[in-house]
């Protein structure tokens, strides 16, 4: 099991986060007043007292969740306590290998994920047959998955389409398949390698953005 949770980005993207949380932080004091003067208008006092509190920003404010921050650290404290308390008490948990790659670990935690399977078949006696399922919402997992080359590649989402809750399975062998189908030409006058024609199609993918 391998838990992974974005750190540090590079750098070109940290300035585009830079430039989000900044406005971000704007956007929130200008609501806060408005939500105040409203609250004032209104005569609702127990939403003044909320509003009106020092703290206020110290406890809603979304750009703590960043890495290098107090409140990443305790997150990180606590999964780690998490980890052992669950492997100590829990027969599911005692016979798997528990990696946790915090915020203080560069890159995107998908990202690192990947990583971590692409690493992992320079192990003596990798099997290619091994199940891969990763969790998230993020569509760039299914390019990633693709990306990987690994034959069974299963990406775990919520239901957000929808109102009720559960998961839905994305299943990229059965993608795999459709794209082979759809890619590979009627007749070609070289070899056809449907692993490049996957790098291909992502690359086009995220081309056009």
């Amino acid at each position: 099991l391998f838990m992974a949770i974005d750190g540090v980005a590079p750098r070109a993207k940290m300035n585009q986060q830079r430039a989000r949380r900044y406005r971000s932080s704007k956007d929130s004091i200008y609501d806060l007043l408005v939500k105040l003067a409203e609250a004032k208008k209104n005569n609702d006092q127990d939403a003044i007292n909320i509003l009106d509190d020092p703290d206020y920003f110290a406890k809603h404010d979304t750009n703590v969740i960043t890495p290098g921050t107090r409140f990443m650290r305790n997150l990180s404290k606590h999964l780690q306590e998490f980890i052992q308390k669950q492997q100590t008490n829990v027969q599911a948990w005692k016979d798997i290998s528990v990696i946790l790659s915090d915020a203080s670990v560069p890159g995107e935690g998908e990202h690192k994920i990947m990583d971590f399977i692409r690493g992992q078949r320079l192990e003596q006696g990798y099997d290619p047959n091994r199940h891969h399922c990763i969790y998230g919402l993020d569509a760039d997992l299914i390019f990633l998955g693709l990306t990987s080359h690994e034959l069974y590649f299963t990406v775990l989402r919520e239901k957000v389409l929808e109102n009720v809750d559960g998961f839905q399975f994305v299943s990229l062998w059965v993608l795999r398949q459709y794209l082979e189908r759809d890619l590979k030409p009627v007749s070609i006058p070289f070899d056809w390698n449907f692993e490049n024609a996957i790098d291909d199609f992502v690359f086009l993918c995220f081309a056009i953005g």
